[in-house]
C-alpha cells in the first residue's frame, strides 16, 4: 500500500510538473468537466477529477469506484486505486492534447474511453487514442504513453502489451511516449522496423509476451523537439 501512495504521489506531481512545463493550465483542463456526471450517478466528474490530483477522495467516489473498477483479472491494485490510476491518465491526456493543439497539430479523440467512463472488459478496446492532423495533413493514429517514474530512463526499455502493439502496427500508429515530470518523449512509427525492438516473455505482465524496445535513453529527446518531428512526418 505504501508503495502504492508513493507512486501516486509521484504521479500528481509529474502530472502537475507537465502542465507547467507545457503552458496548460490545469484548471482550465478540469473546468471542462464542470457539468459532467458518471453514468447512472450524481457523481461530478471535474470534483473527482481534482480530488485525484490532490489526493482527497470522497468515501462516496470510493463506493463508486468499488462497483466499476472491481474487474476480474484485475492487478493487485485496489479499485479505488485502479479507478485513480485512470483518473489521472485522463488527465495527462487532456494536458497532451492541449499542447499538441497549441503547437499546431489538430487532435480528435478516438480511444474506447474518450467520454472519459470506467468501461468493463467487454468494452475496453485495443484502437489508438487519437486521430491527429498538422495543417492539411491525412489523420494519423497516435498512442499516447507515458512514464511518471522514470523507469524507462533507469532500465533503458520500455515494454509494449502483446495484443496492444501488434493492433498498433495494423493501423499504422503512431506512438508517443512522455516522461511528464522531466518533459523528454520518444516517437516510433509502428509503419517501420525498429531494430531496437524483440519479442519475448515481459516479466512486469506477469511472463507474458509482449515487445520491448531497447536502448530507450537514444530515443528519448526534449518534447518540444519530438514534437517539430512529428509535424515532419505529418507533413510527408
Amino acid at each position: 500500500m505504501s508503495q502504492w501512495i508513493d507512486l501516486y504521489t509521484q504521479k500528481c506531481r509529474g502530472i502537475q510538473k507537465f502542465a507547467e512545463i507545457t503552458n496548460v493550465d490545469i484548471n482550465a483542463v478540469l473546468e471542462k468537466y464542470a457539468t459532467a456526471t458518471f453514468n447512472k450517478t450524481t457523481i461530478n466528474k471535474r470534483d473527482a477529477f481534482k480530488g485525484a490530483l490532490n489526493r482527497k477522495i470522497t468515501a462516496e467516489e470510493v463506493q463508486y469506484f468499488k462497483t466499476v473498477c472491481e474487474l476480474p483479472n484485475k492487478d493487485a491494485r485496489k479499485p479505488s486505486q485502479y479507478a485513480i490510476d485512470i483518473i489521472l491518465g485522463w488527465i495527462t491526456e487532456d494536458i497532451t492534447i492541449i499542447y499538441l493543439s497549441n503547437s499546431g497539430i489538430s487532435c480528435v479523440m478516438a480511444g474506447t474511453d474518450k467520454k472519459r467512463e470506467f468501461l468493463n472488459p467487454s468494452q475496453i478496446g485495443s484502437n489508438p487514442d487519437l486521430f491527429i492532423f498538422y495543417r492539411d495533413s491525412q489523420p494519423a493514429p497516435l498512442e499516447l504513453i507515458y512514464d511518471y517514474t522514470g523507469y524507462w530512463e533507469k532500465a533503458n526499455k520500455l515494454d509494449l502489451r502483446l495484443n496492444k502493439y501488434e493492433n498498433l502496427k495494423k493501423h499504422n500508429a503512431l506512438i508517443l511516449g512522455i516522461t511528464p515530470e522531466k518533459s523528454r518523449a520518444l516517437l516510433l512509427d509502428t509503419r517501420k522496423e525498429h531494430p531496437d525492438i524483440t519479442k519475448g516473455k515481459i516479466v512486469g505482465y506477469g511472463g507474458k509476451e509482449g515487445y520491448t524496445l531497447h536502448n530507450i535513453n537514444q530515443h528519448l529527446q526534449p518534447m518540444h523537439g519530438i514534437i517539430e518531428t512529428l509535424k515532419e512526418i505529418l507533413k510527408k
